[in-house]
């Protein structure tokens, strides 16, 4: 009976072994099915959230491809109309330009024809001066000749008969260019031009001229003297004050064709056509120190558009384009 009962006991514990052991299964295989639920659950939530990611990154991209789409058409059409109004604004100026430039061409025509009929009347008047003073002088000397005031033709209408007016119509900027050959010749003598030395030299229009003491010489292309040289320097540019007895320095201004010379401490502009006294400046209106009294040599030096001053081992540059001395 023992026998029987460990029996049945040993069959009863493997039952409920194998039964324990089916459960732990089952609850196993329930576990691994759940696993592999829930990771099919989330790739399928993982797949669905990227291909909403996706689309949603597509559509963001369309939209930018559309954005910039526009932008680029609407700067296509803002630079088109600004060409436009670009083209229009310089048609426009164009024709102002056209304008203006007709306008002054206009006014320079009619001052060339007021300096053209200024200068033959003045060229007028003072032939009659020399015609009344010659017949005056005939009168008084009882002479038959009227040559006592020679005026030389060549030196008054050029060399070539033309007047003495530059290429674009201008007087010469001398004023009157001739003066009485006989007051010339009895005016105190001119210095020899060969001993000694020269107070000043410039390039005035296309004259070279040389100034010694109150006279000067006044020398064509070539080194060719002109006739009636030398002569004295107030017989050309009566405006210079009578109390010089030299011009220390002179040239010609480029911008204006002013000539400009300088006396002692002051310096004087001389325009074409003036016959009264010249306005006396100090040189430091130039920019000069108050230390210069006097100049030794000026030029222009068309290189770069400058005015060099010298006085002893000094220099200063002078800019004619904005009427002031550079520094240093």
């Amino acid at each position: 009976e023992e026998e029987v009962r460990r029996k049945q006991d040993e069959a009863e514990r493997r039952k409920w072994e194998e039964e324990e052991r089916r459960r732990v299964e089952e609850q196993e295989r329930i576990r691994q099915d759940e696993i592999e639920r829930r990771r099919e659950e989330e790739d399928k939530w993982y797949y669905e959230e990227s291909r909403r990611a996706e689309e949603e990154a597509k559509k963001r991209e369309a939209d930018r491809i559309a954005y910039e789409e526009e932008v680029r058409r609407k700067e296509e059409e803002s630079w088109r109309q600004y060409k436009e109004e670009l083209k229009r604004r310089e048609e426009e100026n164009k024709k102002l330009d056209e304008k203006r430039r007709r306008a002054e061409d206009e006014r320079r025509r009619r001052e060339e024809e007021t300096r053209t009929r200024a200068y033959e009347e003045e060229i007028r008047r003072y032939e009659e001066e020399i015609r009344r003073r010659a017949e005056e002088d005939r009168r008084r000397n009882g002479e038959s000749s009227t040559d006592t005031f020679n005026v030389d033709n060549n030196e008054h209408r050029g060399l070539d008969g033309s007047s003495s007016h530059d290429s674009d119509g201008r007087a010469d900027g001398f004023g009157n260019d001739d003066w009485d050959r006989k007051e010339v010749a009895t005016a105190a003598g001119a210095p020899d031009i060969c001993t000694g030395h020269l107070d000043s030299v410039a390039q005035i229009r296309s004259d070279l001229f040389m100034f010694k003491g109150e006279f000067m010489w006044r020398f064509r292309s070539r080194g060719v003297l002109r006739s009636g040289y030398p002569a004295p320097i107030r017989a050309l540019f009566p405006g210079l004050p009578h109390w010089s007895k030299r011009v220390d320095a002179a040239y010609q201004r480029h911008n204006d064709s002013v000539i400009m010379f300088f006396i002692g401490k002051y310096f004087f502009e001389h325009r074409g056509g003036e016959l009264g006294p010249l306005n006396a400046r100090p040189l430091t209106d130039l920019g000069l120190p108050e230390s210069v009294t006097q100049l030794d040599a000026a030029f222009f030096w068309p290189k770069n558009g400058k005015v060099y001053l010298f006085r002893h081992e000094e220099y200063w540059r002078f800019d004619e384009s904005v009427g002031a001395m550079e520094p240093g």
